[in-house]
């Protein structure tokens, strides 16, 4: 007996949100409130990002202006990278809170964990 296939498009099973564009440019900010993750934060050989004490150090901090809120990065997300020659996807496996996603990725945000195991989607 053949199992029957259900096929989905990208949009009904991810929630696909553009990163944070800051007006004139990252600039480090020590007392801001949240980290921005850029391409230059994750190690281009690992297919995933994981938050660890010495990554929130090394990563830009900012005071975001205006609605921020959509561009914060959750744990199990897949960041897309939308500019530069390599078009690579990293999942997120762990991530410190207040942390934005630059405006080089896609974020995409699984909407049914049933259908959609987000590392295979990276792979």
């Amino acid at each position: 007996m053949k199992e029957k296939v259900i096929q989905y498009q990208l949009k009904d099973v991810v929630e696909i949100l553009s990163g944070y564009q800051a007006r004139g440019g990252l600039r480090d900010n020590p007392k801001g409130s949240h980290t921005i993750l850029q391409g230059k934060d994750i190690v281009s050989d690992h297919s995933a990002f994981i938050y660890t004490p010495r990554s929130d150090t090394a990563l830009t901090r900012l005071q975001p202006t205006g609605k921020y809120d959509h561009y914060r990065v959750e744990q199990g997300d897949l960041l897309f990278q939308a500019r530069g020659t390599e078009n690579k996807a990293y999942f997120i496996d762990e991530v410190a809170p207040n942390t934005l996603a630059a405006a080089t990725f896609y974020i995409l945000r699984n909407k049914n964990k049933n259908v959609l195991l987000m590392p295979w989607l990276a792979w």
